[in-house]
């Protein structure tokens, strides 16, 4: 399924914005459309769907044992395309200069799950933390996190 969609896609990524999916299958730059994107997570996360895992999302500190890690907002759509949905995600806000944000992150994740064609369930003992010492960035996350899963609990 994920191939189709490389395939039908990845020539017209040559130019404009968004995100581009190299034919490793990975997000690499940004020549796809927000549309496009969720298109093909949703696409991979129907096919993998391993929710054992947890995702730490830091552009600096340790990765803890027994968490999957990602550097960057585009590592952690990566992740997520690959192995579905985790169990846990902790957030980390500021990831870098001029990079997308932890809230950037959280806002795709959000979106992703309520408006994708493809019905993505988060597991029943999902859970999110926010790690981050930026404390508006953090209360920023956190606000949209639990008024996600209290509208997700109610649909």
């Amino acid at each position: 399924m994920a191939n189709n969609f490389v395939a039908k896609y990845h020539s017209r990524l040559s130019s404009g914005s968004g995100y581009h999916i190299d034919d490793k299958r990975s997000i690499e730059t940004r020549r796809m459309s927000k549309y496009e994107l969720d298109q093909y997570v949703a696409e991979e996360t129907s096919i993998k769907n391993d929710t054992s895992y947890k995702l730490y999302l830091d552009d600096v500190r340790s990765i803890p044992k027994d968490w999957v890690g990602a550097r960057t907002y585009i590592e952690a759509i990566n992740i997520i395309a690959e192995r579905g949905i985790p169990t846990v995600i902790s957030f980390d806000h500021d990831l870098g200069e001029n990079q997308p944000t932890g809230m950037d992150f959280a806002k795709w994740f959000t979106e992703f799950v309520l408006f994708s064609e493809n019905k993505i369930e988060l597991p029943s003992n999902f859970t999110f933390y926010v790690h981050s010492s930026n404390p508006p960035g953090k209360a920023n996350i956190e606000g949209l996190m639990n008024q996600f899963l209290t509208f997700y609990k109610t649909r």
